[in-house]
């Protein structure tokens, strides 16, 4: 138990009840983990202590009566685990709880804390990771990284060459989806399916579930996982390899390498040292062999993929490197604090963490689209990250600022998603006045019409190779026509005007 936490308990100590009322958030072997190691040992020590003399105080979290009212999950709020129940959250503001502890991942974290956060502030109770962390502490937005201390590609490759097996994390290191959340992926996959006709209720949420059911002891493959799915909702008119195919498809398609990183991994591949990939994916290795191949990551020594050794990396999957390269001093480079970082020197491995893109937002406060809901918005925010936040290293400079750094990036960040959403509404419009054919003007048109022509709709649209001016007055008709032609700024005198706009020559009125 950290510092921190070991603070927090005592904050929430409630002396006339002489326990701290606490639910732990997560089900998975680390929460059981967490009772045994520490709730046990509390136990054990607030026993002696009240069987000592009682004139101490109570100074110190292992000294402190935790009282587990229940488990919380975000699936599932009923039944036992661990010895405790399973409870909906609702039902905490009835027994004055003052602590939920969240015993996940960072990266769950923060999705676990918008889920919860408004009902732990309404009822006041307080929520915080399993390392001591507020998960209710608002952070200011920033546009610097100034006083955030991060890794440099410097002290990145001194770490290498001090190395003789250099093992590269996969998914958020080497490549990233241009998404939120993988779970993102779920919901355009059930977007997918229902083009099909193929609807399975709560899709994304039962996808999730069953993930995490299954690696709570091992590791699957993507196929099994849908075995699960399907025994679960009763068959569907698609197979479970049929599944596993169109996720994997779709999610390859929102992939993009990591350039920074990738540069590394080359140069690892030059200094001779013994490159490995080592990941925790549902995917088989020739499907992670393609992933790598698309995106020109090859020369590497060996892969450990978790769905192969049925074990991931918080289990025992760094066992597997050790085994493969004994007497050798191996790095694991990676994103995720606890699978990349803890866990690795659990097993006497070294580490180096770089930041993923969704913690370099974090780092600047969110940039204000915490709020985003939609899944089209959450794909707008993946594509922003992919690119502003696609290299790790932004802690070469003292005071580095966030920045865009050529046109393209301004084009494909802000421009793109706006022209996009424009095109969208247009074809609703369209759609709704009962016009079945469109003319895109030349010029300004032409990427508007190319764009149009990838959106589905049920007009026919045309670059039509004609003058502004041309169209302007074909399109004529009436006298409020005119007036609004009219009403368009024009840099020019009135008889410029009339002879440009409306073909009107005005003859001198001195030489009549």
């Amino acid at each position: 138990m950290t510092d921190k936490l070991q603070e927090v308990i005592t904050k929430h100590y409630d002396k006339a009840k002489g326990k701290t009322l606490v639910a732990l958030y997560g089900l998975g072997t680390e929460t059981e983990r967490f009772i045994t190691n520490y709730v046990t040992q509390s136990r054990q020590t607030f026993n002696d202590f009240r069987q000592s003399d009682s004139s101490h105080s109570l100074n110190s979290a292992d000294s402190l009566n935790l009282s587990i009212i229940g488990l919380l999950d975000g699936f599932r709020d009923s039944g036992e685990l661990f010895g405790y129940p399973i409870i909906p959250i609702s039902t905490l503001a009835s027994q004055e709880v003052s602590l939920i502890i969240v015993i996940a991942r960072p990266g769950s974290c923060k999705a676990i804390a918008k889920r919860i956060g408004d009902f732990c502030i309404e009822n006041n109770i307080a929520l915080y990771d399993v390392r001591g962390r507020d998960l209710l502490a608002s952070t200011s937005i920033s546009y610097e990284f100034s006083g955030i201390s991060g890794a440099s590609k410097q002290e990145l490759m001194e770490a290498i060459n001090a190395s003789d097996v250099i093992s590269f994390d996969l998914f958020d290191t080497l490549v990233m989806r241009k998404t939120v959340s993988y779970t993102d992926v779920f919901e355009l996959l059930d977007l997918k399916l229902r083009s099909y006709g193929i609807c399975i209720p709560d899709f994304a949420n039962l996808r999730l579930y069953v993930e995490k059911e299954m690696s709570k002891n091992t590791a699957p493959k993507l196929e099994a996982i849908y075995e699960r799915v399907l025994e679960l909702v009763g068959g569907s008119f698609i197979t479970a390899s049929e599944l596993a195919r169109h996720e994997y498809e779709l999610d390859s398609s929102l992939m993009t390498v990591r350039r920074d990183i990738r540069d590394v991994f080359k140069t690892a591949v030059k200094l001779n040292k013994k490159v490995i990939v080592t990941t925790d994916s549902y995917y088989s290795r020739e499907q992670i062999e393609s992933i790598l191949a698309a995106f020109d990551l090859i020369a590497f020594d060996n892969l450990f993929i978790s769905s192969e050794y049925g074990t991931a990396k918080a289990q025992e999957l760094y066992e597997e490197n050790k085994k493969a390269y004994p007497g050798n001093h191996i790095l694991h480079i990676g994103d995720d604090e606890y699978a990349d970082v803890e866990k690795a020197k659990d097993h006497g491995i070294k580490s180096f963490r770089i930041y993923s893109s969704a913690d370099l937002l974090d780092l600047l406060g969110g940039l204000g689209l915490d709020e985003a809901q939609t899944i089209t918005d959450r794909v707008k925010i993946g594509m922003f990250l992919s690119r502003i936040f696609n290299s790790p290293f932004w802690f070469e400079k003292e005071h580095q600022r966030l920045s865009v750094k050529d046109a393209y990036d301004i084009g494909y960040i802000f421009c793109a998603p706006m022209i996009t959403d424009f095109i969208h509404w247009m074809n609703e419009k369209t759609v709704v006045q009962g016009y079945d054919r469109i003319l895109f003007g030349s010029r300004d048109g032409y990427l508007v019409e190319r764009l149009y022509r990838m959106v589905e709709n049920e007009q026919q649209s045309f670059y039509f190779l004609t003058s502004r001016t041309a169209a302007i007055r074909a399109g004529m008709e009436t006298e409020s026509d005119i007036d609004y032609v009219d009403s368009m700024k024009f840099f020019g005198n009135p008889e410029e005007e009339l002879r440009v706009r409306f073909g009107i020559e005005v003859e001198d009125a001195s030489s009549a």
